[in-house]
């Protein structure tokens, strides 16, 4: 059965350090409400997630659909893989247990692929052809990936061997602070992750986007190739 489509929808976004929820604009892309935050649990075991998620949802009276976005390859609403969360995620239908909890309709994907649809269809990918790259900064490292507007999901490019270890450890932000203090310079690792890549597919448009970025396109950059 299609579900009847809605002006509005709530936002979850699950990720390795915090968990956000906010009513979504559907027609413009934009938050309908002030965003609400609270700490990822640790360990961040489904249980224990979805009850946040539930609390948010509790905490802003919603009853209708919630699309939710994910630190994993989600494939039919189930994570296969568990960056930055419990591993206990790895085989879990994230869609039943956040829809058991809050007894809402829930959609689920992967966090990155979220933002580039996003993107495709209201913000700097939107109209544009050929190979477009996002790459997300925050706990560790998403990806989306677009052709022609299209998504092909789950690329999580994050996840490259960069000298031997995932990239996202050497080039999130959370790896940007955790250098920082250390040495008081950020990580040389974000132009080698965004160059290998751009290697694998040299992009027509490509930019990044910090995790505390409050809007859709804020701390985007974006540098337009032709396309080969």
């Amino acid at each position: 059965m299609s579900r009847m489509r809605t002006s509005t929808a709530f936002g979850v976004d699950i990720g390795g350090s915090g968990i956000k929820g906010a009513v979504v604009d559907l027609e413009k892309g934009d938050l309908a409400t002030e965003r609400v935050k609270y700490l990822t649990p640790n360990p961040s075991t489904p249980k224990a997630v979805a009850e946040v998620v539930a609390r948010l949802v509790k905490e802003a009276g919603w009853t209708g659909e919630l699309g939710a976005t994910f630190p994993a390859v989600i494939k039919n609403g189930v994570a296969k893989t568990a960056a930055n969360v419990d591993k206990r995620w790895i085989g879990t239908d994230v869609d039943k247990v956040f829809s058991d909890i809050t007894h809402c309709a829930v959609t689920v994907l992967n966090d990155a692929d979220a933002a580039g649809i996003a993107e495709a269809r209201f913000g700097a990918a939107k109209g544009v052809d050929g190979v477009v790259i996002l790459l997300t900064f925050g706990t560790g490292i998403g990806s989306a990936l677009l052709l022609d507007g299209q998504l092909v999901p789950n690329t999580e490019l994050g996840h490259l061997e960069l000298d031997g270890y995932d990239a996202e450890k050497k080039a999130s932000s959370a790896a940007k602070t955790t250098r920082a203090c250390r040495t008081n310079s950020g990580p040389r690792g974000c132009s080698d992750t965004f160059g290998t890549s751009r290697a694998c597919s040299p992009p027509t448009c490509s930019w990044s986007a910090a995790g505390s970025a409050s809007t859709r396109t804020s701390g985007c950059h974006c540098s337009r190739s032709p396309p080969r």
